[in-house]
């Protein structure tokens, strides 16, 4: 589901540091000490009685996988009770509203939405979840520096702000952290954290190597303690969402496929490579068609389990086949040529193919016979040996 892989995430990208060391006092005059600015910060977030925030995050990781997000964000507050979180990119999204004693959360990517009434209003302390990590910064730095005064541009003019680095590995499980580096540029005047750029190096538990991940949160708007809209606070249900009881439950109208014993649908698509390829030419050979995108966690930690079976079993008459449906074709070839994928990928570029199989969640993967009916058809990801108990049942081992 598209919470769990979001909210790690963001706990990865945005991951304070553990205790705060103390400053010494400023002389009068001098430049105020990375603890009193972030005192001063955390004081101001506990005591805005509203704010609207508008801007971006943006992050990528390498190394061991690779990941991308560039997504625009809104925070809104108004005390008592009315909170607002929301970030969008063109794959997934989510919104998060509080007013009052109910919430709506909505998941632009299942087209799901939930509304919980009854719960006790937020505590005249909340911030919107995009704002969290920015309050009590003072107790969570460590080694925090104030390393220079620079402008940076919010509302749309120069604001002159204090820039706060610090260095602290902070603990995150089980990984192994490499490096660590955090920068916060925080508005002289108004006294809250208008960007925040982060640098990390991490080797999660089992991973062969590490992770770079580089992030950004730049915040192009902030209006605190003005008007704002109260639009901010209502939500509109978008077309064609559903509500459901809770996030990721399966839709009633579009139960799970499984076309496991039946004959495979005949189609004709083309490879990225140009190449046409229809399943009625493939009859004779054990066929897995994988469908997968270069933005879902779970295609990426199947498909490396993909290729391996693909390069050792081709030879015993198993042909792999990739099925993708997205538009920048070079963002494909340049995801399977950096993680060394060497089975060829189809366009299903119309959709029609994930149409014919019912293909409502990825990954899907489908196992057909030499006789062209299907032997296995699994819905998410699979172990290893799951998939080679399909392909023993077809023949191939």
């Amino acid at each position: 589901m598209f919470l769990r892989r979001l909210i790690p995430l963001l706990a990865l990208l945005l991951l304070p540091a553990a205790a705060a060391r103390a400053d010494a006092p400023a002389a009068a005059g001098a430049r105020p000490t990375a603890g009193e600015v972030l005192g001063q910060v955390d004081t101001r977030y506990k005591t805005m009685k509203s704010g609207w925030f508008l801007g971006r995050i943006v992050s990528h990781v390498t190394g061991a996988m690779t990941q991308e997000l560039d997504a625009p964000v809104t925070a809104a507050l108004r005390r008592p009770g009315r909170l607002r979180s929301e970030m969008h990119d063109e794959k997934n999204g989510s919104m998060h509203l509080i007013s009052d004693s109910t919430s709506w959360l909505y998941v632009s990517s299942l087209r799901q939405y939930v509304i919980t009434t009854g719960a006790p209003p937020p505590p005249e302390d909340a911030l919107p979840d995009l704002l969290k990590e920015f309050s009590g910064l003072a107790a969570r730095l460590t080694d925090a520096a104030l390393v220079r005064e620079e402008p940076v541009t919010v509302n749309g003019a120069p604001s002159d702000c204090y820039v706060i680095e610090s260095h602290a590995r902070p603990a995150f499980g089980q990984a192994k952290v490499d490096s660590f580096s955090s920068t916060y540029w925080i508005d002289k005047q108004r006294l809250v954290v208008v960007r925040d750029s982060t640098y990390l190096e991490v080797t999660p538990p089992g991973a062969p190597s590490k992770l770079n991940v580089n992030s950004i949160f730049i915040f192009e708007l902030v209006k605190l303690d003005e008007p704002i809209p109260d639009s901010l606070f209502v939500f509109k249900v978008p077309a064609g969402a559903q509500k459901v009881d809770r996030i990721g439950a399966p839709q009633q109208q579009a139960p799970r496929a499984d076309f496991t014993g039946k004959e495979g649908f005949d189609f004709k698509l083309t490879s990225l490579e140009g190449k046409p390829v229809s399943l009625k030419s493939l009859r004779g050979k054990v066929v897995m068609l994988d469908f997968w995108a270069t933005w879902c966690g779970p295609c990426r930690r199947e498909m490396p389990v993909i290729q391996k079976l693909s390069k050792e079993l081709k030879a015993k008459g198993l042909l792999v086949y990739g099925v993708n449906n997205e538009a920048d074709h070079d963002k494909v070839k340049s995801f399977l040529a950096e993680n060394k994928y060497t089975f060829p990928t189809l366009m299903d570029q119309e959709g029609a193919v994930s149409k014919q199989y019912q293909v409502n969640a990825i990954p899907t993967l489908l196992i057909v016979g030499r006789d062209g009916k299907i032997v296995a058809h699994y819905i998410g990801g699979q172990e290893e040996d799951v998939l080679r108990g399909a392909l023993k049942r077809a023949g191939v081992q």
